[in-house]
């Protein structure tokens, strides 16, 4: 990264990583069926004052 660097990822890439292979392909199928998830919050409070 530089000062110039837009942005730390590409959003076409939509910076996912995938660790779990099984919840990925879960994910995959649900979205090529149009099913949804419930939504989840995740508050990281590992830094907070």
């Amino acid at each position: 990264m530089t000062k110039k660097t837009g942005a730390m990822f590409n959003i076409l890439g939509t910076s996912n990583f995938w660790i779990d292979t099984e919840l990925k392909q879960q994910t995959q199928l649900a979205y090529k069926e149009g099913e949804t998830f419930e939504p989840v919050t995740v508050i990281d409070e590992r830094y907070r004052l």
